[in-house]
């Protein structure tokens, strides 16, 4: 006839069986889906990270072909500037051998040595002489340069917008899974506290039943408890990378 004790144990190792197959089917998988949504909200905040690096570097290169067009264009004008002036020097100093103009020379002079009436001279002067049709033709093929610089660019623009949107769209999609995942991971600690609990209370029941096979379920026993207490900080670990994340729980 079976004794009382041997029913109790039975029973106890029927409940130790259980939890550890819940242990086995819950928490673990949990983790494991944890650790690839984490994974997830990873790569698309670094793909956030790499277009907003992408769209800096564009600016900023933008920004020195602006100002390396400035440059050329002062070089470019300040070449015409002192060839132009170049040749009213020798004018003014062959002048200098004619009497009769020896007065119009000096103001010539003035004229070239001086900066602010060198210039006014280019405008008022020299520069109506200028080619026109040369010029013009000179300012179309910049204006048609800049155009394609400027297609190119919006074109450019346009492929990185819809990186950086796509991006946000995967870590907005990561995140929510991670708000989702959080939730399960705090529900699931909750439960394995429950759990943990249950188990030190199996363990006490244990330590008053005299058969033998309850020393080797007690040890089983202690064995599921520690397991259950290395999860619960395992999760309770992951919920404080969700903190650090500003994830809401």
């Amino acid at each position: 006839m079976a004794k009382p004790e041997d029913s109790v144990v039975a029973t106890l190792s029927k409940s130790a069986d259980e939890a550890r197959a819940w242990f086995n089917d819950n928490v673990r998988g949990q983790n494991d889906q944890v650790d690839q949504v984490l994974k997830q909200v990873d790569s698309g905040r670094a793909a956030v990270m790499e277009q907003a690096a992408i769209a800096t570097k564009v600016a900023s290169e933008q920004v020195e072909e602006a100002k390396t067009f400035v440059n050329k264009s002062a070089e470019v004008y300040k070449q015409y500037e002192n060839l132009v002036f170049d040749h009213l020097q020798k004018g003014v100093y062959w002048s200098f051998s004619h009497p009769f103009a020896a007065g119009a020379s000096s103001l010539l002079l003035l004229s070239v040595v001086a900066k602010g009436p060198r210039r006014f001279l280019v405008r008022n002067t020299v520069g109506r002489f200028w080619n026109e049709e040369a010029l013009l033709s000179s300012a179309e093929r910049r204006v048609e340069a800049l155009r394609q610089d400027v297609g190119l660019l919006k074109q450019e623009r346009e492929k990185l917008d819809e990186r950086v949107n796509l991006g946000l769209v995967e870590f907005q999609s990561g995140y929510q899974k991670l708000r989702d995942a959080g939730a399960r991971v705090s529900s699931l600690s909750r439960t394995v506290m429950k759990t943990e609990n249950r188990a030190a209370g199996l363990k006490d029941d244990l330590r008053e039943l005299p058969a033998r096979q309850a020393i080797k379920l007690r040890a089983d026993v202690a064995t599921l408890e520690a397991e259950a207490h290395a999860y619960r900080k395992a999760l309770e670990k992951r919920l404080a990378s969700l903190a650090r994340l500003q994830v809401p729980i």
